[in-house]
């Protein structure tokens, strides 16, 4: 799903990086330490703020970026330009991405989730894409805000959406065990799970 106006107005904004990098990072960084070395996959990556923000404080062997608006993915590949960072740029849906399974070390997923119509599809292809022991970072936003009728007006999700049980339901029924759960408040949650099962399904 592309963003609407507004959306697009706020994610490209610098508020939106302000945010993005020194204090969403920082914060799922330490609750669960990243893995050396990791291969990391950014499903959502927009602008590529939170690549830069990925490259500078992780130090990954190697990044890539997934988004579904072309337009995103070019002010992605000029950000990372300006930085001197080497990422792979992918246009593709959340529930389809054409890379190898067992590919990755690491997904996060900063607020892509609740834009993916099918995002328990795309919760299987995070699970298809992650090796054995992989793990995936999601910052989330829930129901209680994103199927509010003004929230839907100004910017458009799919409905109903889900809440933080049902995320973490949805995971454990995709191989994952979860490792941390941070509710930020009704309408958000921060989850760190990691792929303990299922990883052969997909080869």
């Amino acid at each position: 799903m592309k963003l609407g106006f507004l959306e697009r107005c706020y994610v490209n904004s610098p508020l939106r990086n302000l945010l993005q990098r020194p204090l969403e990072l920082r914060l799922v960084t330490t609750l669960v330490a990243f893995p050396k070395g990791a291969q990391i996959m950014d499903l959502g990556c927009g602008n590529g703020a939170g690549l830069v923000g990925l490259a500078r404080r992780v130090k990954p062997s190697a990044l890539t970026g997934v988004d579904t608006d072309p337009a995103q993915l070019a002010r992605a590949r000029r950000r990372l330009m300006r930085h001197n960072i080497s990422a792979q740029l992918i246009e593709a849906s959340a529930t389809h991405i054409p890379l190898p399974a067992h590919s990755y070390d690491v997904v996060t997923s900063f607020g892509c989730l609740n834009h993916v119509e099918d995002w328990q599809a795309a919760l299987a292809e995070c699970a298809r894409l992650l090796r054995h022991g992989g793990l995936l970072y999601t910052l989330e936003f829930y129901r209680p805000l994103t199927a509010n009728r003004l929230f839907r007006l100004l910017f458009p999700h799919p409905y109903p959406g889900f809440n933080h049980a049902e995320l973490t339901d949805a995971m454990r029924r995709n191989g994952f065990t979860t490792l941390v759960e941070k509710r930020l408040c009704t309408f958000a949650g921060l989850t760190v799970a990691r792929l303990t099962s299922n990883a052969g399904q997909y080869d």
